[in-house]
């Protein structure tokens, strides 16, 4: 019989608050470290009161995108974020993040909306093996490497001037 906490696929749950707190006190250091668990609630950065960082951006993109909150400003993430084998159960939202550290969400599955709408990813990002039900909003992200490899987008996903630098592998499958 699964515990209080944990479901019948022995995920755990956590509520996103813990994550929220992870990463505002994280260091380049002490990585944000999650596996096999259901984020309960809104894992919402604009939450938190992180440093933050004006970042160049196209003047067409600020303008276009306005009515999305595409800011010249970002908060600063600066610890890595390993949650995988897991389960969003809120919306996620990382809008106007820098990522100063690795990302890595392997095998996890978002039910609300993701967004990531101007996040700047400055180390590897992998989704391989992600679920998004919600939508994906990666408008005017920058990516140095990322994978979305064997990912499932069943709603859309949205990767208007959006860059990639270095090595991407993109797989869509609905």
């Amino acid at each position: 019989m699964a515990g209080d906490h944990e479901n019948e696929a022995g995920l755990i749950k956590i509520p996103a608050r813990i994550i929220l707190d992870e990463i505002q006190n994280g260091k380049s250091y002490k990585p944000v470290v999650h596996n096999r668990v259901i984020v309960t609630g809104d894992l919402d950065v604009d939450e938190l009161n992180l440093p933050t960082k004006h970042v160049d951006r196209r003047p067409e993109v600020l303008s276009e995108y306005k009515k999305e909150n595409i800011s010249d400003v970002c908060k600063v993430v600066s610890a890595s974020i390993r949650i995988t084998n897991s389960v969003f159960n809120g919306k996620v939202n990382f809008n106007n993040t820098l990522f100063k550290g690795s990302i890595n969400f392997e095998n996890t599955t978002s039910i609300g909306d993701a967004d990531f709408i101007g996040a700047i990813f400055c180390r590897d990002a992998k989704f391989i093996g992600d679920t998004f039900n919600g939508h994906a909003n990666f408008n005017s992200a920058k990516f140095v490497n990322v994978s979305f490899e064997r990912a499932t987008f069943r709603f859309y996903a949205i990767w208007g001037y959006a860059t990639f630098n270095g090595e991407v592998n993109r797989t869509r499958r609905i």
